[in-house]
């Protein structure tokens, strides 16, 4: 029969790839650690950087914003007569003067005496 001769195999194709081994469990149990590992130590990594960055915000951050809002309020309070120069707000070239308003200066009058009648003389 001719399908039975030896020299009739079929050779194995070298471009088609065989399905991988499964790997052993050793292997799978090394990277597995290997794994846990690496994600331990960015794990780590993370927890002292944010460790650091809220030591320098209470160290550092924190009392250098107090100064500055402490200064900005203490500017903030400050006549205007002491004040920079830079800080000092524009004024007109012209002031405006009350006195040349055309307003009518008040009157005095005097208040009533307390003999004076009220109204009605008797």
């Amino acid at each position: 029969m001719p399908w039975q001769k030896a020299s009739s195999t079929p050779t194995p194709n070298p471009s088609i790839q065989r399905p991988a081994a499964v790997p052993s469990s050793d292997t799978v149990r090394q990277a597995a650690l290997s794994a846990s590992w690496a994600r331990d130590r960015r794990v780590a990594r993370r927890r002292l950087a944010i460790r650091w960055l809220f030591w320098a915000w209470w160290r550092f951050g924190l009392p250098v914003l107090l100064a500055l809002a402490l200064a900005v309020w203490l500017l903030g309070q400050m006549p205007p007569a002491n004040m920079p120069a830079w800080l000092k707000p524009m004024t007109a070239s012209v002031p405006f003067n009350l006195s040349n308003s055309s307003k009518k200066p008040p009157t005095t009058t005097s208040p009533p005496s307390e003999n004076a009648p009220h109204g009605k003389e008797p």
